[in-house]
């Protein structure tokens, strides 16, 4: 998985195998978990996304830029995939 920030916009940018997304969507479902992400020093691409579970309503996804990592968290509905 390849996850590159623009600290302009804001935007992440990822790429990603089929199984790292799997992987993501799982740690989406379950709440919780961290998925790695490839990075070179000085890149401005992030180390991962991690996954909490809290509670009340609504979804947040930030950027940690100390951890230099991307955040989701959200209660279970808001995390639930909607068909």
């Amino acid at each position: 998985m390849r996850l590159v920030s623009d600290p302009g916009s804001g935007e992440v940018d990822l790429a990603a195998s089929a199984d790292e997304l799997m992987r993501l969507a799982s740690a989406v479902a379950l709440g919780e978990g961290l998925v790695r992400a490839t990075s070179l020093p000085g890149s401005t691409a992030l180390t991962g996304i991690r996954v909490n579970k809290t509670s009340g309503p609504g979804a947040l996804v930030r950027r940690d830029a100390e951890q230099q990592i991307l955040v989701i968290s959200g209660d279970s509905a808001s995390r639930a995939v909607q068909r």
